[in-house]
């Protein structure tokens, strides 16, 4: 017997990992950006830790509290503005 096809994204991804209105000139996909510059590889690496953090909480696998949510939120708000504006070409 044969599942049917499964449409649904898979769970890692989440409203955080799509382009949003906050998050518009941000590629949804930081895999695929290039990454020479040692300095810019870093910050998409902190990002994609720091939202990896998020994610687990809020699917329950690894709970934080409220300051530490706040915290993590606000790191990767920093981290999305530094990573946009590198890609926009504009200096740190």
């Amino acid at each position: 017997m044969t599942k049917p096809p499964n449409d649904d994204p898979p769970a890692s991804e989440s409203p955080h990992d799509e382009p949003t209105e906050e998050n518009a000139d941000m590629p949804s996909d930081l895999s695929s950006v290039p990454t020479a510059d040692e300095g810019f590889a870093r910050l998409v690496e902190d990002y994609n830790e720091v939202n990896r953090r998020i994610l687990r909480a809020e699917d329950g696998s690894q709970p934080i509290g409220p300051e530490m949510d706040r915290h993590l939120r606000q790191k990767r708000m920093v981290l999305r503005d530094r990573i946009t504006r590198a890609l926009a070409g504009v200096p740190q």
